[in-house]
């Protein structure tokens, strides 16, 4: 299981999947997605992976404090958590 958080890191999936498949084809492969993702990527990702799950995001509670961190962080580093519901 891994967490996509946007499009942009739609290739670092591509390559963990391929990656997985080539070295070990019995292990299912499951992508938990914020709602960031667009539909043609969401479509991308159904054909190379044995799930998709579309999550809430969760908000970090101070982001004012992460002033020196890259917006995308503070927007999905909680979201990760998610991964322990499945």
């Amino acid at each position: 299981v891994t967490l996509l958080s946007n499009d942009d890191y739609f290739p670092g999936i591509q390559v963990l999947c391929k990656s997985l498949q080539k070295n070990n084809r019995s292990v299912p492969i499951h992508v938990l997605l914020s709602s960031s993702v667009s539909k043609s990527t969401i479509s991308r990702l159904r054909s190379i992976c044995n799930g998709v799950i579309e999550v809430n995001n969760i908000e970090m509670p101070q982001k004012d404090s992460l002033s020196g961190n890259p917006m995308h962080w503070s927007q999905s580093g909680l979201t990760k958590l998610n991964i322990w519901y499945f």
